[in-house]
């Protein structure tokens, strides 16, 4: 029982991140569709941005905003 809870709260903290960086409970679409893909679209970009070795999302999101081509080396970029 301990492991399901564990686990139950490991896939939420992925839930919390999202929502805390991306303000993901305040998005208003209600088409399912929709949701699902912005959710993937937020979840992949958390990827990238781990894989890139970058820990703090405020911070890469001050980067990225003042040069873009460093969000499209990480995309160009596939031994990431």
């Amino acid at each position: 029982m301990a492991r399901i809870i564990r686990g139950h709260w490991s896939v939420e903290s992925g839930h919390w991140y999202r929502d805390a960086c991306w303000g993901e409970d305040k998005c208003r679409v209600r088409n399912r569709n929709i949701a699902c893909a912005l959710a993937l679209i937020r979840t992949t970009l958390l990827a990238l941005v781990k894989r890139a070795g970058r820990k703090s999302l405020p911070e890469v999101f001050e980067d990225v905003a003042d040069d873009l081509d460093l969000a499209i080396g990480w995309l160009k970029n596939r031994n990431l």
